[in-house]
Parts: structure tokens; C-alpha cells; sequence
């Protein structure tokens, strides 16, 4: 039986990879990761959503997972080792898990 966690964390790629997405928001892709306890691998990019939800907490990146490309996405501040992603939120605010990362790497511009 898998955890809450290991369903969650499914391989994904950011909804640009599409190639056909006419949106006049586009997101800036900028690396991938291997979360380190499943080996499952993510992609990031620039949190470029106008309205923090979270008030005071900085969240820079989106996490983008689920099975289908562009299917949705996680607030997360990606650093080189590890990774702050919101999993939930509840009345005291983000639930946050810290992933360890087995590889953190960068796009070029």
C-alpha cells in the first residue's frame, strides 16, 4: 500500500513541454530536480502568480507534478539541495513538506 505521500509524488513536466499553449501567461521553466527518498523526478519553474496566498511566505517556484503534463502544481522555494513544498494548507496556514534532493539541475537561459 503506498502512502499519502508516494501518490503524490508522480513524475511531471511543465505545461510548456505541450508546445501549443496559446496562453498569454507563460511560466519560465527553470530546472529540474530528483526528489530523493522516492526518485521521482520534477520540474520547476518561476511562481508567477499575481496574488500571494500565503501572505508573508515567499514560495519563488511552482513544483509541477501529477501523470499529465500541465496538470497542476505546487507552491515551492527550490534550493540546491532541497526543496519547501506546499502540500496542503490548513487554519494555521501551508503545510509544507522538505524533500531532499538527489539532483538539482539548472535550465540555461
Amino acid at each position: 500500500m503506498y502512502s499519502n505521500r508516494e501518490k503524490r509524488i508522480t513524475m511531471a513536466y511543465h505545461h510548456n513541454v505541450q508546445l501549443v499553449n496559446l496562453s498569454p501567461k507563460v511560466s519560465v521553466q527553470l530546472g529540474c530536480f530528483t526528489e530523493k527518498e522516492y526518485g521521482k523526478h520534477f520540474e520547476y519553474s518561476v511562481n508567477d502568480e499575481f496574488f500571494n496566498v500565503f501572505g508573508d511566505q515567499h514560495y519563488p517556484h511552482k513544483v509541477w507534478v501529477g501523470d499529465v503534463v500541465g496538470q497542476g502544481w505546487r507552491y515551492a522555494m527550490v534550493k540546491k539541495t532541497v526543496a519547501y513544498v506546499v502540500v496542503d494548507e490548513d487554519e494555521n496556514g501551508p503545510v509544507v513538506e522538505k524533500w531532499n534532493l538527489k539532483k538539482n539541475t539548472k535550465y540555461l537561459a
